[in-house]
């Protein structure tokens, strides 16, 4: 294994200012992919190995940030994916039914950089 080797994360986020901010944010530490939806989350995580996905609730077309959740647990063996849900949709409810999906960690925009950061780095300790 080479030590060297960025971590490899997803950003599965429909709004494209958002997902420049996490862009600049992220890019110099770690090797980024994005989407917009659901549909290609689930295709690329099937065909690229990830170390972390970041996943927006609120996401375009009939499934949400919850389904891919879901998902992911279902279907992304043999190593577990860590997961990281960042929305604009923080409600009580919303954070209950992420980390009952299998979601690792929920943050609630607008994230702070440092936040963000701190978050990814928590996350990628255990992958």
């Amino acid at each position: 294994m080479n030590i060297n080797r960025k971590k490899h994360i997803l950003i599965v986020e429909d709004d494209s200012s958002t997902k420049a901010l996490y862009t600049s944010i992220l890019s110099e530490n770690y090797r980024l992919s994005s989407v917009s939806t659901v549909e290609d989350a689930k295709e690329i995580i099937e065909n690229e190995p990830f170390d972390l996905v970041i996943v927006d609730i609120g996401l375009p077309r009939e499934l949400n940030g919850i389904d891919l959740i879901v998902y992911i647990r279902q279907n992304n063996q043999p190593r577990r994916l860590s997961i990281l849900t960042i929305t604009a949709h923080a409600s009580h409810q919303t954070r209950l039914d992420s980390i009952a999906a299998g979601s690792d960690e929920f943050l609630s925009k607008p994230v702070h950089p440092n936040d963000l950061i701190a978050a990814v780095e928590h996350q990628l300790e255990s992958t």
